[in-house]
């Protein structure tokens, strides 16, 4: 299920529009193209752009259709903050999205939420059968006028949804419920050593309000996923300062009181917020267990280490992946949530021909995540997941331990510091594992000069000038062209 599904049909498709200009990183784009990829008529798509740049106006950005040499759309002034903006402008005008959240922040029927907008009775009722559609796909539902499922669940989408569409530009509720939420977080801060960085207090003042909206609403976390007794004794121990104002606050019985705070630290686990030691506190469940033992197998037998490298750095790299994989596969389990929700060709292809072997085990990894009965719901996830398991190889395993290493002999003619400089810029090429040589040998794979050697026998890569940006781009690509041969 996508999320900009909560968007009205028409302000979705202008969105598509202007997104495909971010993905792709250019301004201009062929007005047939437009056409082909999202289905329009010539007559919706002049519409479309009519009406963007109008609701762009504010922003200083718009849209220019330019007839010649052939029809193109230029943008002008446009910016993925702006994309985001533009975003909540238009789920803020859905009645769906309306719908789904008095559903969490109050106790609002279905029938009074539409004499509320003075919605005739079969426009409430088509509202809601499309809310359902969405509920449905994550597993929950309207029943009895509420919010039907997993106290969890339904908190846990809620995060998500809230997340994703205001993301820091606005807070999504009530000035009263920020007061409330920010006395209750002050508190859990004096206990919790949390780090004060903008993007950590932004989602946990999302989490804990819609936690406080929940609870005075009487919908309690029904049980916990997972037994963190010996983790919240271990922060908590005799500091009950959280515990007494949560309690007291919500008349939250003991049980009400404990299932509560294990919930909270699960988002907290999921969101680095606290780094607990997965191995002691034996929070691992099996299905954790066997999703991370499978992948280690793989790991092993396929993960290409340099042969210079010594057994006790192979363990210690392996002991990383299978601790990044631990936390990743908690995450999946307990609170999986989408940060990555859509990717464009050329994303893609960079990691693709950055980490061809990550991207191979990645692959893999995901056939076995899916081949689990129990996670198939996960597919829909799938680019998120990607992402998730790309980083924690990439950030656990150094690239220079692996095979594959690309030797680049650097010999200009204009001198030492000359060179020096180019070897230098060379460091921003660290993540392809590259290492430089002085001077050409039997391993140099490009040899990187100001002038034609007849005698190399590898590929060569000429620059006349110092290089500009396109020229490094070029020397990037041909890095990728090595590796794949």
């Amino acid at each position: 299920m996508e999320l900009i599904n909560f968007i009205d049909t028409s302000d979705r498709d202008k969105l598509k529009i202007v997104s495909m200009f971010e993905e792709q990183g250019t301004e201009e784009i062929s007005f047939e193209h437009l056409m082909m990829t999202f289905g329009f008529s010539r007559f919706k798509l002049n519409n479309y752009i009519k009406q963007l740049n109008e609701d762009l106006e504010k922003y200083g950005a718009s849209l220019q259709i330019i007839y010649l040499p052939c029809t193109e759309v230029k943008v002008t002034g446009f910016t993925n903050e702006i994309l985001r903006k533009l975003r909540l402008v238009y789920l803020k005008k859905s009645t769906l999205f309306a719908m789904f959240s008095e559903l969490i922040v109050s106790k609002l029927s279905i029938k009074e939420f539409g004499k509320s907008r003075f919605f005739s009775r079969s426009k409430t009722y088509i509202i809601k059968k499309e809310l359902e559609k969405i509920l449905a796909s994550v597993g929950l539902g309207i029943s009895n006028k509420e919010l039907s499922g997993s106290e969890e669940k339904i908190r846990k989408f809620a995060f998500e949804v809230y997340y994703y569409f205001f993301n820091g530009l606005e807070f999504p509720f009530s000035e009263s419920v920020r007061k409330e939420t920010s006395l209750v977080s002050r508190i859990l801060m004096s206990e919790v050593k949390i780090e004060s960085v903008p993007t950590r207090m932004t989602k946990l003042e999302l989490f804990m309000s819609i936690s406080i909206l929940r609870i005075k609403n009487r919908h309690k976390v029904e049980e916990s996923s997972v037994d963190l007794t010996k983790l919240r004794k271990d922060i908590f121990g005799e500091k009950l300062s959280f515990y007494k104002s949560v309690e007291e606050n919500y008349l939250l019985s003991a049980q009400e009181l404990h299932q509560e705070i294990d919930f909270l630290l699960v988002f907290l686990i999921t969101e680095d917020v606290l780094l607990p030691d997965f191995f002691s506190l034996g929070i691992m469940n099996s299905q954790i267990q066997s999703l991370t033992s499978e992948m280690e197998k793989i790991l092993i037998t396929e993960l290409p280490f340099s042969k210079e490298l010594a057994e006790y750095e192979e363990e210690s790299i392996l002991l990383n992946v299978k601790v990044a994989l631990f936390k990743l596969h908690f995450k999946i389990i307990y609170f999986s949530t989408t940060y990555f929700t859509s990717t464009s060709e050329q994303q893609l292809s960079f990691f693709m021909e950055t980490y061809p072997r990550f991207h191979h085990l990645v692959e893999k990894f995901l056939d076995f995540l899916f081949s689990d009965k129990q996670l198939l719901h996960l597919h829909s996830k799938k680019v998120s997941l990607y992402y998730d398991y790309m980083l924690a190889l990439i950030s656990s395993v150094p690239m220079k331990y692996l095979k594959n290493k690309i030797y680049i002999c650097v010999d200009f003619s204009k001198g030492e510091m000359y060179t020096n400089y180019i070897v230098n810029n060379l460091e921003f090429f660290g993540n392809l594992n590259i290492e430089v040589q002085r001077k050409l040998t039997n391993n140099t794979d490009i040899y990187l000069s100001d002038y034609f050697y007849s005698k190399a026998l590898c590929r060569q890569v000429i620059w006349k000038n110092i290089p500009n940006g396109n020229d490094w781009r070029f020397l990037g690509e041909i890095v990728a062209d090595v590796r794949k041969e």
